[in-house]
């Protein structure tokens, strides 16, 4: 009788560990195609500038934070030394993909 009770556990057990697991990776592979097709574009210049950039989000210079100043400089509304802390230097226009002298 004890072994038969182990035998009907040890089903059970194995049973919800399958349900789990396979409930598991169907909501991973749903997550997977949803994040591949929800991606949102990045624009690669505006995080090349979001690096030279402080970090301080002070929004001193009249932008929501540094994410803000560095899609408008990547837009051409703002020049590049707008940022009153000091995040980008004299020699930045060298290396920022912006296409515009400063």
């Amino acid at each position: 009788m004890s072994l038969l009770a182990i035998s009907t556990t040890l089903k059970g057990i194995l049973f919800a560990i399958a349900i789990v697991g396979g409930v598991g990776l169907i909501i991973g592979i749903a997550l997977g195609i949803a994040g591949k097709f929800l991606a949102v574009e990045v624009d690669e210049k505006e995080v090349a500038i979001r690096e030279a950039l402080p970090g301080n989000n002070c929004g001193g210079c009249g932008y929501p934070g540094c994410d803000g100043l560095a899609a408008a400089i990547a837009k051409g509304e703002s020049e590049p030394s707008a940022c009153p802390v000091g995040g980008l230097s004299p020699y930045t226009h060298l290396t920022l993909p912006t296409n515009r002298e400063v």
